[in-house]
């Protein structure tokens, strides 16, 4: 019996590039699909915690698929759960866009997504493809996009997953960010990739009156580091990068530590 791949994502589940990535997929394994019924891009790790999330069967598809009225985190949860679907890897994407640099990781569902599957200690990959202005100006939406558009990505992309199953690198709890520069590389210009520190990064464009309007996904790859995830992307290579789940910054507990000696000392 071939492993269990539960895949998600934030696009919706009508992208054409969630179905793709599950069919470059499905020689090595079984996949189910259980993520958003509409698109909850930049969702983050958002939770709907305020009314009832349905996840419904829908047999048009050639997986086994649900939709969900929830975001791309109460998919895995509901996936991991409630359908007890116990997949062996969870893979969120493929994803339209980039979602590389400190700031696209914090909104993204699709890295979210990820991240709830280790968090539920499960092996999770999050997959995104980069597009330029152009592929964005023609495709909308991103049930827009012609079938065959992105196939040598999500082919690359789908070996690369294999090849890190199979050297163990997918283990349980663990999380691997990837992204692909459009059109894709050779496959040797992989590399693993730091996280561009971004966080400053204004998500509305300037101005002072309202309606604020969000900021275009082009990064300006011109000054971006060439050896951090964005920088690199920019530069035409398919980057890797691990992520930690927990938040916890260790590094400061010395002085927090003394700090509250000194509060609560005799």
């Amino acid at each position: 019996m071939k492993p269990r791949l539960l895949l998600t994502n934030d696009d919706g589940v009508d992208s054409p590039l969630l179905q793709q990535l599950a069919t470059e997929l499905a020689s090595d394994f079984t996949p189910v699909i259980v993520a958003p019924a509409t698109e909850m891009s930049w969702a983050g790790a958002r939770h709907i915690a305020t009314r009832p999330v349905e996840a419904v069967r829908d047999t048009t598809f050639p997986f086994e698929t649900y939709r969900v009225t929830g975001s791309p985190v109460d998919c895995v949860y509901i996936a991991c759960r409630h359908l007890r679907l116990n997949p062996d890897l969870i893979v969120s994407g493929a994803n339209f866009g980039v979602n590389a640099g400190l700031a696209r990781l914090v909104f993204s569902g699709t890295v979210q997504a990820a991240l709830a599957g280790a968090r539920l200690k499960f092996p999770a990959v999050a997959v995104s493809i980069y597009y330029t202005r152009e592929i964005r100006q023609r495709y909308p939406r991103v049930t827009d996009l012609p079938p065959g558009l992105y196939t040598a990505e999500l082919r690359q992309a789908a070996e690369l997953i294999r090849a890190s199953r199979k050297t163990g690198c997918l283990t349980s709890g663990s999380c691997t960010n990837i992204n692909l520069p459009y059109p894709c590389p050779a496959p040797d210009r992989i590399r693993l990739a730091p996280i561009h520190n971004d966080g400053d990064l204004d998500i509305f464009e300037p101005g002072s009156d309202s309606p604020f309007k969000p900021t275009p996904a082009y990064p300006d790859f011109g000054p971006i580091p060439e050896e951090t995830d964005l920088g690199a992307i920019g530069r035409g290579w398919i980057t890797v990068t691990p992520l930690k789940v927990t938040f916890e910054n260790t590094a400061a507990q010395p002085g927090l530590r003394e700090t509250i000696h000194q509060l609560t000392a005799p």
